[in-house]
């Protein structure tokens, strides 16, 4: 190791603290330096935050609580099911004067011979099925009843005194229906038959057991009766417009919600004659009420 070179130098060949002669020599040769770390801040700069807003309202809430309430409602009133309440007895005794009803509005697709929307399942309108519809000669008025007549079908309705009331045959074919002589009587059972209805005993012409009439339906035409057969005004009676276009077909019933047995299918006019109706109905609603009807399918 060579010394002589001067105060704090060492040869190329030599690295610091490897000399044979002193261990810890290179440690005293040159000046230490000693590199401190840099200097970290002591505080970091605030970040800018966004401001809050205020808290809502109770009645803010409130009020968008209820527009969406609203705005549901009527969507599914005016695209999925809507409520219908029973005026009449022409459906009886399937459905009775102040049965409140739900209807199924997307059952049958846009209208009866098109097909709806790929994500809801949708049915063909098929003999049997209780539709709501408006006829042609009343576009604004909603009507029940029950579908006979199918597209392409030709039907022949005949006063039969045997079933005291009338007989459908369709293309030929006698049409099975259990049926009842009287309103509230024990129903004869007819053999495929699906549904009953009623005969009341008044001819569907003038006093003439003979009396018969042929309808023929054409392409997406509907023949519709009620189940009250002689209390009932459907096709049979609507002249030359005796056919319903499965346009005009609403929807189908579905299930009875709420039936009140009440003298008065609807309010009178005038507001002192609602709120007597509408009282009346508040104080009878747990005594005329029935109830075994409620939630009932409608078949």
């Amino acid at each position: 190791m060579n010394l002589s070179a001067g105060p704090g130098s060492v040869n190329a060949d030599e690295a610091p603290g490897t000399g044979a002669d002193d261990p810890g020599e290179a440690l005293v040769r040159g000046p230490l330096r000693v590199h401190a770390p840099p200097a970290m801040s002591t505080a970091e700069e605030p970040r800018a935050e966004a401001p809050e807003e205020p808290p809502k309202s109770a009645l803010r809430e409130n009020l968008e609580s209820v527009l969406v309430a609203v705005l549901f409602a009527v969507f599914v009133r005016g695209f999925i099911a809507q409520p219908y309440k029973i005026p009449s007895g022409s459906m009886e005794e399937n459905l009775l004067v102040g049965d409140h009803l739900v209807v199924n509005k997307v059952v049958y697709g846009a209208g009866s011979s098109k097909d709806g929307p790929w994500f809801l399942p949708t049915e063909r309108v098929d003999r049997g099925d209780v539709v709501i519809f408006r006829p042609p000669h009343a576009p604004e008025t909603d009507y029940i009843k029950r579908v006979i007549g199918l597209p392409g079908e030709t039907l022949t309705v005949t006063f039969d005194p045997h079933r005291n009331g009338v007989r459908v045959a369709v293309d030929g074919e006698p049409l099975p229906e259990s049926y009842r002589l009287q309103p509230g009587a024990e129903p004869i059972a007819e053999e495929g038959s699906e549904w009953t209805v009623n005969f009341t005993g008044r001819p569907l012409g003038p006093g003439n057991s003979s009396f018969s009439r042929t309808f023929v339906l054409g392409d997406d035409q509907y023949f519709m009766m009620g189940d009250n057969r002689n209390d009932s005004q459907d096709s049979r009676a609507w002249g030359e417009d005796y056919a319903v276009d499965g346009e005009r077909i609403r929807g189908r019933a579905w299930f009875i919600y709420w039936s009140y047995d009440g003298e008065e299918a609807e309010p009178p006019p005038g507001l002192g004659g609602r709120l007597r109706y509408y009282g009346k109905i508040a104080l009878g609603f747990f005594t005329k009420s029935r109830w075994s009807r409620t939630f009932r399918p409608i078949r």
